[in-house]
C-alpha cells in the first residue's frame, strides 16, 4: 500500500554527517553492512521493504550525498533537520510543503 502512495511520502533522515540524530541507527546501519548515511538509510529501506519513500529530506551537511539517493530513484530536499534553534520547525514545515 505504501508503493502505491510512494509521491506522498516524505522521509526525514535520521543521520545527519554520518551519526544518528538519536539513537543506534548509525550503528545498526553499520551491523546490517550499509554505509552510515542518508543514502545507506534509503539503500536499507529500498532493500527490506521496497522502494516506497518518494521524498527524502537530508541536512544541509549532506547535500553531496543528494545525486547517489536520486540515482536510487528518490527525489531530494536539502533543509536544516536538526531543531537545535527557534524556528526551524517552521522553515521545515515551509520547505516540505
Amino acid at each position: 500500500l505504501l508503493r502505491l502512495r510512494r509521491d506522498d511520502i516524505i522521509a526525514i533522515s535520521p543521520i545527519i554527517g554520518g551519526k544518528a540524530i538519536k539513537g543506534p541507527a548509525d550503528r545498526l546501519l553499520e551491523e546490517f553492512g550499509y554505509e552510515v548515511s542518508t543514502k545507506g538509510v534509503a539503500t536499507y529501506l529500498d532493500h527490506q521493504f521496497g522502494n516506497f519513500v518518494g521524498t527524502w529530506v537530508v541536512d544541509y551537511q549532506d547535500e553531496e550525498e543528494i545525486t547517489g539517493i536520486e540515482q536510487l530513484g528518490h527525489n531530494v530536499i536539502a533543509a536544516d533537520i536538526l531543531f537545535s534553534k527557534p524556528g526551524v520547525e517552521e522553515s521545515l514545515v515551509q520547505v516540505i510543503v
